[in-house]
């Protein structure tokens, strides 16, 4: 009997060494388990995500700088139609990361995403880089139809690398910071870090574009010029996917626009309804819930009262509620309505006992209800 307690107290005594092995976040290893925080994340993790955006800056200002030159000198396009054609592609590349944003944060996860629009981004400057290799494979042919099929060549790489784009511009910056244990002091001061040597980064890679980059393309071709880039993005695409084992992983909780909407469909939907007094009254799930693993609380507040309406629990909902059939377009929980950042806990301590929900960097991901 002695021995058995004496067991049991040692358990009792390493259970905190256990539980500050893995990040207090809810994060993921490669393997689906929980992260363990001496093997993934940290800075171990963000030097190939830094590596990363060095190489797709590098690679994407190397053909957004002088593409207007290439177009007007090679395409034989006016410096108007040269100049429409850039803004357009440009503008399409500042509007596919909303779609891979919502992508990325509802369906795919942010590494997923990465991977695959980083592979179509490479493919599409081969693509550019091979519109200005026609002319040295196929030379019988008349200056009109070479201009137009390097043309089509040309577009179709740029509009891939716009879809490319689509996918690493909104997640590699918010996937960088997911490294970060917020539950970890040290963890939480090193995301700071992270984020200054990340925009560092960004500008050394469009310094060398502005200036190596388009000084190839003016003394050496367009050929090796545009191939530069190409190569770029795919050592970055390798170093993104060699260091896969160290990265932490948030899962996805479905389209935050859809959270959103059932907080004001069920808000509107119960008008006449008077909130309680007692914020404690409003619906919300235990933190042991399966939904709400992982997932801190938002405190609540008095800014914007009308949408507790929508975790009021009415007779009907106390109804379907009991029956394990909560309609989320009639009843959202309290984190699902919450409106302010979560303060951070301490390592070690219990989680807050209040209504919290989590927001990031590029979509907001709010808990499922």
């Amino acid at each position: 009997m002695a021995s058995m307690e004496q067991q049991e107290h040692a358990v009792a005594l390493l259970q905190p060494e256990v539980e500050e092995a893995y990040t207090t976040d809810g994060s993921l290893g490669i393997d689906g388990k929980p992260a363990l925080k001496h093997r993934t994340g940290g800075w171990k993790a963000c030097c190939s995500i830094l590596g990363t955006e060095f190489c797709y800056c590098l690679a994407y200002y190397g053909i957004t700088f002088n593409l207007v030159t290439y177009l007007t000198t090679e395409l034989h396009q006016s410096n108007v139609a040269a100049a429409n054609n850039v803004s357009t592609w440009q503008a399409t590349c500042f509007l596919t990361p909303l779609v891979g944003a919502v992508v990325a944060d509802s369906y795919w996860g942010r590494y997923p995403t990465m991977v695959v629009t980083c592979c179509i981004g490479v493919a599409g400057m081969l693509m550019a880089a091979l519109s200005a290799l026609l002319p040295l494979l196929i030379k019988d042919t008349s200056t009109v139809s070479m201009a137009s099929a390097q043309e089509s060549v040309l577009f179709l790489g740029l509009y891939m690398i716009a879809f490319g784009v689509g996918g690493l511009r909104p997640c590699i910056l918010s996937f960088g910071a997911d490294q970060f244990d917020d539950g970890d002091p040290s963890e939480r001061m090193s995301k700071g870090s992270f984020f200054n040597w990340y925009i560092f980064t960004m500008n050394c890679a469009s310094v060398i574009s502005t200036t190596g980059t388009v000084w190839v393309q003016d003394h050496y071709g367009w050929a090796l010029g545009l191939g530069i880039p190409a190569m770029v993005l795919a050592v970055g695409l390798s170093f993104l996917v060699a260091a896969s084992r160290l990265y932490r992983f948030q899962t996805t909780r479905g389209s935050p626009l859809t959270r959103v909407c059932q907080v004001v469909v069920a808000a509107v939907c119960k008008f006449n309804v008077a909130p309680p007094a007692d914020v404690a009254l409003l619906y919300e799930l235990p933190e042991d819930a399966c939904s709400m693993k992982g997932v801190p609380r938002i405190e609540h507040t008095s800014d914007l009262r009308f949408f507790d309406k929508a975790a009021i629990v009415t007779a009907s909902d106390e109804e379907a509620v009991g029956a394990a059939r909560r309609n989320p377009w009639r009843l959202c929980i309290v984190t699902q309505t919450g409106r302010t950042n979560p303060p951070t806990n301490l390592v070690g301590a219990p989680p807050p006992q209040m209504h919290m929900t989590p927001v990031t960097h590029g979509s907001i991901r709010l808990p499922g209800g």
